[in-house]
């Protein structure tokens, strides 16, 4: 994390495993990520491809076969990936207008001075929205996420609150502290890349030297490969019901418009809301451009793009980016 936040956030990020950073997100651009989800029903939520697409799951033979089961769930009276309990009234991921428009603004108040060299890709950006009826993600951390697929054990997610978190309206977030306990969390990025050079061994297929996700689903031992993405998958179930009860965890209250950065490899967590209107909080996923031996999708989940965004840090700017005729400069992914 040396790497992607300045001297000071990475001292709080240390002890308190967030960056409170003191930026407000103007109410006209609150207004215009509120607009933008209204306008969506909660019917393109799609956090449940995470489970439904990844390479592990039985019976699936192919991403194309994915693909045209996804079509069919988009038909009236087919029934979407299964979702047991329901989780948020939605939970949009997406790759939105709103990311260079927030990350300007952003930059524009100072958030580079809590940024350090590192430049990202934004990769995508995510509503999460529910009542006091409905269920949280709950307790856990981010594994490696099989539609994702490019990450590392830096990235940085931009939380932003819609409205006021306290211990009387309940809904806040609680995140990991102390990360540099955690042997788990010391791991992070070298886990990546073993099991990006285990695909590689298993013959998946290469862009510029990087793994794909298609040529990872696609490769003559894709069993072996879903049965290391299993492995992975399993240890980190084990480690969550291990240490549920031993964390020490920052609860965080915010005001409306406030923005922190923590790191979703640690464990976080959600209170239940108590109030009778919405919860709702914005958050864009940028993810350091680390070597990884992966390569970045275009898109994910049902099939909505990603990865359209580079957050120079440098330059202190948003750009586009088509990874389909430019690829990111990457750099040596740090030690620790």
């Amino acid at each position: 994390m040396r790497s992607v936040l300045s001297k000071a956030a990475y001292t709080e990020f240390q002890s308190q495993g967030f960056v409170r950073t003191g930026l407000m997100l103007p109410e006209a651009d609150l207004d215009q990520i509120r607009a933008q989800y209204q306008s969506m029903p909660a019917a393109l939520s799609n956090w449940s491809y995470f489970a439904s697409n990844a390479i592990a799951r039985p019976g699936e033979p192919s991403r194309k076969a994915r693909l045209k089961r996804r079509l069919r769930s988009l038909i009236p009276g087919r029934e979407r990936p299964a979702t047991s309990p329901k989780v948020y009234e939605k939970s949009i991921y997406g790759s939105t207008e709103l990311i260079p428009v927030v990350l300007r603004a952003l930059l524009e108040r100072g958030l580079k001075e809590h940024l350090g060299d590192a430049s990202f890709l934004a990769a995508h950006d995510i509503l999460l929205e529910g009542t006091k009826h409905d269920h949280n993600f709950g307790f856990h951390d981010d594994g490696f996420g099989w539609d994702i697929f490019f990450q590392t054990g830096d990235d940085i997610t931009v939380f932003i609150a819609l409205q006021d978190m306290s211990e009387q309206t309940g809904g806040r977030l609680s995140v990991e502290r102390h990360p540099e306990e955690s042997i788990l969390f010391a791991e992070r990025n070298r886990s990546i890349q073993a099991f990006a050079r285990y695909c590689k061994d298993q013959g998946a297929g290469l862009e510029d030297g990087r793994v794909t996700r298609e040529g990872a689903e696609t490769c003559r031992r894709r069993k072996h490969i879903a049965d290391e993405y299993r492995r992975m998958g399993e240890e980190r179930n084990l480690r969550t019901r291990q240490n549920y009860r031993k964390v020490e965890m920052s609860t965080i209250d915010m005001k409306q418009g406030e923005v922190i950065l923590f790191n979703n490899k640690l464990f976080h967590d959600v209170e239940t809301w108590k109030c009778s209107s919405h919860r709702s909080v914005y958050i864009i996923r940028c993810l350091p451009l680390y070597e990884m031996g992966l390569c970045p999708p275009q898109k994910f989940l049902n099939d909505v793009e990603c990865n359209r965004y580079i957050l120079d840090v440098e330059a202190g700017g948003v750009r586009p980016i088509d990874l389909e005729t430019e690829t990111p400069t990457f750099v040596a992914c740090p030690s620790t």
